[in-house]
């Protein structure tokens, strides 16, 4: 309706600890999110079961229970040089949906 707040949005992150299933965010994706949904280029979907966030960093943090998750390949920063590619590829980056339906603090 006209006026009314979308109760969805969305943003993206990083898998970055396949085993203990943290996927990095940005803070403002997140916060005051009752739930946030991790959807996966194969179809699988995940609903965050903690949720971490430092506003002046603008970084969040999720943890997801799950098996088999592509990570991402972090590098070393002082090795880049004008023209690499993106180290993470596709595979590795969730998209992120928040519901605003029920509120939590984050």
């Amino acid at each position: 309706r006209p006026g009314q707040e979308d109760p969805t949005a969305s943003g993206s992150g990083v898998i970055i600890d396949a085993k203990k299933g943290y996927v990095l965010t940005a803070a403002h994706v997140i916060e005051q999110a009752g739930e946030v949904v991790v959807s996966l280029e194969d179809g699988r979907k995940f609903t965050a079961k903690e949720m971490w966030t430092d506003k002046e960093g603008d970084i969040g943090l999720l943890k997801i229970a799950a098996d088999n998750l592509p990570e991402a390949r972090l590098g070393d920063s002082d090795a880049l040089e004008v023209g690499d590619r993106h180290p993470l590829g596709t595979r590795a980056r969730p998209y992120c949906s928040r519901r605003h339906d029920r509120r939590r603090s984050a």
